[in-house]
């Protein structure tokens, strides 16, 4: 009940947003969502990176504990490079989406 209470308020909070921003349409809600995501999803890229240097640091030299660590690690920076060129992974699909409140996206 608590998280579909949480669900219900985020996506009321995303609505008013995209009202506030450019008025009710349903490109304003689909960049406020994916700016929404962005930010979560690049926030969480550097937990990961930050978790995963702490991993190497305390491995004691345990070459599996240093193996995964750095396989998160990679992981994560590459996850966080295509977040951060987000806006020209979607254009290739041909999907032209009027987004400004997503500065680092170069959306056409």
């Amino acid at each position: 009940m608590k998280k579909n209470f949480l669900i219900f308020l985020s996506l009321i909070i995303i609505l008013i947003q995209a009202q506030q921003a450019k008025g009710f349409y349903p490109q304003n809600i689909a960049c406020t969502v994916l700016a929404w995501l962005c930010q979560l999803l690049l926030i969480l890229a550097c937990i990961i990176v930050i978790v995963s240097g702490y991993q190497i640091a305390t491995s004691g030299g345990d070459p599996q504990r240093v193996a995964d660590a750095k396989r998160n690690l990679i992981f994560a920076l590459i996850a966080a490079v295509a977040i951060y060129n987000l806006g020209n992974i979607i254009s290739l699909f041909g999907v032209s989406l009027p987004c400004t409140n997503i500065p680092w996206c170069s959306m056409p």
